[in-house]
């Protein structure tokens, strides 16, 4: 049962994955990117963000394809217009608030059938400033999806629907993880994690939240010696796990006269990205770092290509990028296409 709630919801729970916090030396962050003054190390007071991303899926990630994409007959027919992805970060009584909503909707297509879906996780995250090293106070995530329990389902009696929500407070040196099922068949299935689980020491090294994960890696100085391991929560477990966070090199022939280069950095040119009130073509130089577990059975779960200048301003001098995640790639479940999200619009104005 561990290694099945493990596969399940490593799969669905894409908007930040599993769960966990930040408790890290702050040597291990080189800014506050998200503030216009990155080496601000306290928690900046009326500071708001909120970022928009289409949603889409592609066959491949940069000529990279799928082990099981011609090997299942399950396929999901995402519609791009009714799912999104949008991330808010604000400052609220001396500690940053960051939620997350993914909205996935489209078909289950398989042997022949199909049937609708809407798939939505949403997490809130509290966690303190640079200071503290990005210390977590408490995560917690509401999951509604739809999934398949085999990778090639003849029936729709082979899906399950997973409701639940998933709660990790922080003390200083443990951790309270709890899963509880939000209906009948959800508590049945999470009948294993019935019980709060206390995680001891969960930050005696280096640890990331996984809700987090994606924005924190924002702090970090984009070099190609980034190599950053840490542990985890697992959502499904409770478990501390280990995670690595690296610069993605690929090797890019510049000319037929000039030989092939290794390198993680990419301009990307977002047509009409709205930020601020602004529509235009942002041209963002990025860094690409790809998420891999370790061990044994080791594999990159995640792709995302971080902005570290814009345009011609190379040294960013004014932090107009802001390390904005600009584009990332997640395997699906069963790993049957790339889930793509791609930066849309962004705001730092908060509604009234």
């Amino acid at each position: 049962m561990k290694k099945k709630l493990s596969l399940l919801l490593a799969g669905i729970l894409c908007a930040g994955l599993l769960t966990g916090c930040v408790k890290t030396p702050n040597s291990g962050y080189a800014g506050t990117y998200w503030l216009t003054n990155p080496i601000f190390k306290q928690v900046e007071e009326g500071f708001y963000e909120k970022i928009e991303y289409k949603v889409t899926t592609e066959a491949e990630y940069e000529g990279l394809k799928l082990t099981n994409l011609d090997q299942s007959s399950l396929y999901f027919d995402l519609d791009s217009n009714k799912s999104s992805y949008v991330t808010e970060l604000y400052a609220e009584n001396g500690l940053y608030v960051y939620k997350t909503t993914l909205i996935m909707s489209g078909e289950y297509v398989f042997a022949g059938e199909s049937f609708s879906v809407e798939d939505v996780t949403q997490t809130e995250t509290t966690f303190k400033g640079m200071e503290n090293g990005f210390a977590c106070v408490k995560s917690v995530k509401k999951v509604k999806n739809i999934l398949p329990t085999v990778m090639n389902p003849t029936s729709a009696s082979q899906f399950i629907e997973i409701n639940a929500t998933i709660t990790t407070e922080y003390g200083e040196k443990n951790a309270v993880h709890t899963v509880v099922g939000d209906d009948e068949k959800s508590k049945e299935y999470f009948s294993s994690m019935k019980e709060p689980k206390t995680v001891r020491k969960y930050n005696k090294n280096a640890y990331i939240d996984n809700d987090l994960m994606m924005l924190i890696a924002r702090t970090f100085s984009y070099e190609e010696t980034l190599n950053y391991v840490f542990s985890t929560i697992e959502s499904a477990t409770g478990e501390l796990t280990q995670i690595k966070i690296s610069p993605d090199v690929k090797t890019t022939a510049q000319s037929s006269e000039s030989a092939s280069q290794s390198t993680a950095f990419k301009t990307v040119p977002i047509e009409f990205c709205e930020i601020d009130g602004e529509t235009r073509t942002v041209s963002f130089n990025t860094f690409k770092v790809k998420f891999s577990t370790t061990g044994e059975y080791a594999q990159d779960f995640a792709y995302a290509y971080y902005a570290n200048s814009i345009g011609d301003d190379v040294k960013d001098e004014y932090n107009k990028s802001r390390h904005y995640m600009v584009k990332c790639y997640k395997p699906a479940l069963y790993n049957t296409q790339y889930v793509v999200y791609t930066l849309d619009r962004v705001t730092h104005v908060k509604p009234q």
